[in-house]
């Protein structure tokens, strides 16, 4: 009896060890993916999420042996964090982008 309790503690504890460590995004790449982001608005204004993909994975050669991978949390994350500012903030942001990554770095909280 006690040992189904304690298989049951260990893969809930497991699960949210797995659930944190999927969500868990650093604050540098945090960071990154905002500056991404800024780059992005000043250019267009629809699929940011796709734009950022291609920025990111396209900066990769043929010959890195690590290649960076898309973080679909982290660029969320900052999309939200853009979707949230007023529209005139954002006309203004968009224009400067060393404001806009500011901005961003003060909304995106990091879980």
């Amino acid at each position: 009896m006690y040992k189904k309790w304690i298989v049951l503690l260990l893969l809930g504890v497991a699960g949210v060890m797995a659930w944190r460590y999927i969500t868990h995004v650093d604050p540098d790449d945090q960071d990154y993916y905002s500056a991404i982001l800024c780059g992005v608005v000043g250019k267009q204004n629809d699929n940011y999420a796709a734009s950022m993909r291609n920025i990111i994975e396209g900066s990769n050669n043929e010959y890195a042996l690590q290649r960076i991978r898309f973080n679909r949390i982290a660029a969320e994350r900052a999309i939200n964090a853009w979707e949230t500012l007023p529209d005139a903030e954002k006309s203004t942001l968009a224009q400067d982008t060393n404001a806009c990554q500011h901005a961003l770095t003060a909304l995106v909280v990091n879980p």
